[in-house]
């Protein structure tokens, strides 16, 4: 178990970074740009699908799954500001 442990604990969250407080800021600096071009987005009529396409996550890729989350975030960001 303490293996385990370590093993999990040593594996980079992000490629040649071990620092959970950079990676749990850089994923929030990623869902605040998100959550920004949304209320832009619905802010200017434009459909959530196209905002979905149009949002920058350039300077986020180095995130593990960062894209793979992105639709669902959208979307779900684009409800929450709609609901504000």
């Amino acid at each position: 178990m303490r293996q385990l442990k370590a093993a999990s604990i040593a594996r980079p969250l992000l490629p040649g970074v071990v620092d959970l407080t950079t990676t749990k800021a850089d994923t929030q600096a990623d869902l605040m740009a998100l959550r920004s071009h949304m209320r832009q987005a619905l802010g200017d009529g434009i459909e959530v699908s196209t905002a979905e396409k149009t949002f920058d996550a350039g300077r986020f890729m180095h995130l593990r799954n960062a894209t793979e989350p992105k639709r669902g975030n959208a979307s779900l960001t684009h409800l929450e500001v709609e609901r504000a």
